[in-house]
Order: structure tokens, then C-alpha cells, then sequence
């Protein structure tokens, strides 16, 4: 349905009988006849991500998606390629990067007020030891394969590929390369940080170049400069910026994908000042909503609140405001249960282990905090 929907997980051996059964489970099909009759669904009350969406990214979002109950197209698809990660994203987990499972692997998990953050399940362990090799043996990478030449993907569109970070992945270009071949009018997006060295970068671009047509860019970033280099952790901004740029000289199609949680709340208005400056000053901001954990996101936050900051962070990044100002204070959710005290712990913690200013983060966002 979307990266965002609890669909029924499908087991190899009712996939090994008819593919179809990853898009028509039980579930997806009710929330599909669900959506034909007008009725809300609990996913998209959770994720808001249809206010955000426009035509230049795919229209609203049942647009986005094959509404028909039973049908057995696919329209989009994302696939994450590996874990491999140099990045520790202060919103992200061990589950999506090897540098989360190493700093919780030998620092241990994170004791916040009634609660434990950045635990190791026991699929982060298993995940964390599976090689390239392990991969492209699998079954689940032979059923991708068998699903990219089936009629279910004859009307697919558009497959976003994301990590960890891709561009780490050995095999991307491979990858892409025989996903051209058996669609060659299959447009694809790449989700990337860009935390890769420049030996890798450059590499990438030398052998990205016969398939520009049909590959998106999305810069993974929702901060500037210091603020960036605390939040994507990792990240050496003016490295970053290079890259970037260079994407752009070379005329690759750049949209950006912006996590909006307590923390980017605070920092989305520097982000945009700085975008509104740079040669990405026209490409599309993706804003997507941090579900969880719920010290770090916005979704208890007033319905109404969470549609106008939605709405004002595109208009700015549109330029359609002359106020390109936003009061972070006003659209924080009014917290219960101690969210607080756990935000405050964990990033007590989160800076300590990494020796980090806390002071790049704006003033306001710690008189809050604190308050």
C-alpha cells in the first residue's frame, strides 16, 4: 500500500504458489475497498503525508496508489537494498543503519524517564550479518526478480530505492542496470544521504551516467550547515554540499525528502533559507512526518495545527510567503506521559556519546526543552 501501512506479511511459501499474494493480503484489500467507499484510514491519519503530496510528485495519495480492491497491478514500489549506513540520524534506528546497531552494540541501548531507546532485536542481529552475498543468494532476492518480470509490475511506474545508504550498496548499478533492462520506461529514485567518500561518489557518477533519464535524485536532508552535521550525524556539510551540487551541474532531477520531527521542526527554517540561496532553490521538498518514536514526533499534535505547519513549510519552500519565518513553539503537541523528559534524556545521551555542541540547535528549541 505504502511505506507507512502495517500490511499482513507474506510468507515465501504463499509467494512461491502466486507472487500476487504481496499486494492482495487481507488487510490491503479492506483498507483498498475502504478508500473506493471515501472512509479514512487509520495509516494516513497516522503518517498526514497526502497534504504534502502534489502533481509534481505524484498527486494526492490514493492517486499514488492502485485503489482497485483486487487488482493485481502495482503502481510504486520501494525496495531497501542494505543497511550499510556511515550515518547516525538522531531519528533513525539500528533496523535502517549499521552505525545505529554499532554505537548500540557497544555503548548499549539508551535509559530515557520510563523507557529504553535503541535496543538490539533480534532481527537487527540477524540483519546486521547478512552479507551482499547472503542477499543476491536469497529467496526474497530471486522472488524480487520473478516480481519485476510478472504482469503484477506490467503497469509499475515508479520504484524508489533506498538503504541504509544505496550508494554504498556494491551492486546499485548492477542493480539498476538489469531493472532497466526488463523496464526501460520505469522511472527510479534513489534515496540518498550522500554519506559516501568522494572515491565512491565519483564512481557512482561515472557509472549512473546511461541511465540519467530515468533516475531521480533525493537528497535525504531537513537541516544546513552545523545544524545538519548534529542531526544526520555523520555528515561533513560542506563534503555533503560539494556532492550535491555536482549532482545538479550535471543535470540529474533533485527533489528532497525532509524528516519533519520535534528536532527539524526547529531547523527546517534555516534548511529552507539556505535552499532558497542555493541552485536547489526550485527543486521539490518531500515533507514526510516522523511516526515515532513519540518523544520525537508531531503526530499528537493538533490535526488542524499539524495541516497549517504542513502547508506553510511547502508554501515557503515554493516561495510563496514573503514570511519565510515559522514559530517552532506553536506547533509543538502539548506532551504527555513523560515525552519530554525521555526527548531530553535521549538526546542528553545522544550528544554525549558523539562529543556534540548542543548549541547548533536554536536557543528557542532548548528554553522549551528545558522549560
Amino acid at each position: 500500500m505504502c511505506c507507512d501501512h502495517d500490511g499482513d506479511r507474506a510468507p515465501l511459501k504463499d509467494l512461491d504458489t502466486d507472487i500476487v499474494h504481496l499486494i492482495n493480503s487481507p488487510s490491503m484489500v479492506k483498507d483498498r475497498e475502504a478508500m473506493i467507499e471515501g472512509k479514512e484510514l487509520p495509516h494516513c491519519n497516522n503518517c498526514h503525508r497526502n497534504i504534502t503530496e502534489n502533481p509534481s510528485i505524484g498527486g494526492t495519495l490514493y492517486d499514488n496508489y492502485n485503489t482497485d480492491p483486487h487488482s493485481t497491478k502495482l503502481k510504486s514500489m520501494g525496495i531497501m537494498l542494505n543497511t550499510t549506513c556511515l550515518y547516525t540520524c538522531v531519528y533513525c534506528s539500528s533496523h535502517f543503519s549499521s552505525s545505529w546497531y554499532s554505537d548500540a552494540d557497544k555503548n548499549g541501548l539508551y535509559q530515557l524517564h520510563d523507557q529504553e531507546a535503541h535496543t538490539l532485536s533480534m532481527m537487527d542481529k540477524v540483519q546486521n550479518k547478512i552479507s551482499l552475498v547472503d542477499v543476491k543468494q536469497s529467496k526474497y532476492y530471486d522472488k524480487f526478480n520473478e516480481l519485476m518480470t510478472s504482469d503484477v509490475t506490467s503497469e509499475l511506474s515508479t520504484l524508489r530505492i533506498g538503504g541504509g545508504e544505496p550508494l554504498l550498496y556494491e551492486n546499485l548499478i548492477g542493480f539498476i542496470e538489469r531493472t532497466h533492462k526488463q523496464k526501460p520506461n520505469l522511472s527510479m529514485e534513489i534515496y540518498t544521504g550522500l554519506g559516501v567518500s568522494k572515491t565512491i561518489f565519483a564512481k557512482f557518477l561515472k557509472n549512473i551516467k546511461p541511465y540519467k533519464d530515468v533516475i531521480k535524485i533525493v537528497l535525504s536532508q531537513e537541516s544546513a550547515e552545523e545544524q545538519a552535521e548534529l542531526m544526520r550525524y555523520g555528515t561533513r556539510w560542506r563534503e555533503w554540499e560539494v556532492m550535491a551540487v555536482e549532482l545538479q551541474k550535471q543535470g540529474y532531477h533533485i527533489e528532497f525528502n525532509s524528516v519533519l520531527n520535534i528536532l527539524s521542526l526547529f531547523t527546517m527554517e534555516h534548511f529552507l533559507k539556505w535552499k532558497k540561496n542555493s541552485p536547489f532553490k526550485d527543486c521539490t521538498v518531500r515533507v514526510q512526518p516522523l511516526i515515532g518514536p513519540a518523544y520525537m514526533s508531531l503526530k499528537p499534535l493538533d490535526p488542524e495545527l499539524y495541516k497549517e505547519l504542513l502547508q506553510r513549510l511547502l508554501a515557503i519552500s515554493r516561495h510563496e510567503l514573503d514570511d519565510d519565518s515559522i514559530d517552532a513553539v506553536k506547533y509543538i503537541p502539548q506532551y504527555k506521559n513523560n515525552e519530554r523528559k525521555n526527548l531530553k534524556m535521549y538526546l542528553d545521551e545522544f550528544i554525549k556519546r558523539r562529543k556534540l555542541i548542543a548549541e547548533v540547535l536554536p536557543r528557542e528549541f532548548w528554553t522549551w526543552l528545558n522549560g
